[in-house]
């Protein structure tokens, strides 16, 4: 089975139960509200599918649509420092870096790590 997309929120909440608790305390805890540990409601914002193949089978990181564009952007900008690179890649990511800049600000979005 594939691994289940969490976001950032979602696999640091679940790491932190993880760290406390066996998965099947977790699971406990997760079906029965009255005894539920204050920082164990962050993870019902699962529902108990991806609850239990996150436990199972692990999970993926899914990045937001902001550290998505920031990943592309340093990708980016490793191209322009990889000394191993022609010069015409380069100039094509140096190219695609002040497009997405300039979109951004176009967009009037601020993004920390790209405009902002």
């Amino acid at each position: 089975m594939d691994k289940v997309k969490l976001s950032q929120k979602q696999a640091s909440m679940l790491e932190v139960a993880k760290s406390w608790y066996s998965t099947g305390k977790i699971m406990e805890l997760y079906i029965t509200p009255q005894i539920r540990p204050i920082g164990m409601r962050f993870l019902r914002e699962l529902d108990i599918d991806t609850l239990v193949a996150a436990l199972i089978h692990g999970y993926e990181i899914q990045l937001s649509a902001e550290e998505k564009a920031v990943k592309y952007y340093e990708d980016l900008t490793k191209k322009l420092e990889d000394e191993s690179l022609p010069l015409q890649e380069k100039e094509w990511a140096m190219m695609q870096r002040i497009a997405v800049s300039e979109l951004l600000n176009l967009l009037e979005i601020k993004i920390k790590g790209i405009n902002g």
